[in-house]
């Protein structure tokens, strides 16, 4: 799901947790590069639908970080998620479970581990 105005996605998983990324970079280096879309080599390349990970991971001191989720922040719902929303009025992220219960966290303006605090509502 992508934020109307601000430079964020955020991305559900299936085991019940968002994760908010900044994307302000990215679209950034785009338009610096004119490249909006997949080039023909980009397609013959292909994709075997792994994640690429550091060079470096073999190093086991250093794995954790080599592994760590770069995300702006992390969201930990306990029943199992059916749709999230972006609320550009509230500045905050609707997440509603599939038990009818909706949670509206704030979206932070720097980088933080874990959004702990939510306002929940059932219906």
């Amino acid at each position: 799901m992508f934020h109307p105005t601000l430079h964020l996605i955020a991305v559900t998983s299936d085991k019940s947790s968002i994760h908010l990324f900044e994307i302000k970079k990215s679209i950034e280096k785009c338009i610096e590069l004119k490249q909006y879309g997949f080039t023909q080599g980009d397609k013959e390349k292909g994709s075997d639908g792994a994640n690429k990970k550091s060079s470096l991971s073999f190093l086991k001191f250093a794995s954790n970080f080599f592994e760590a989720d770069l995300c702006l922040a992390k969201i930990k719902v306990e029943e199992k998620i059916k749709t999230i929303a972006f609320d550009e009025k509230n500045n905050s992220l609707t997440v509603m479970s599939t038990d009818r219960v909706l949670y509206f966290f704030k979206i932070p303006s720097e980088t933080i581990r874990y959004i702990g605090e939510a306002e929940i509502r059932t219906f």
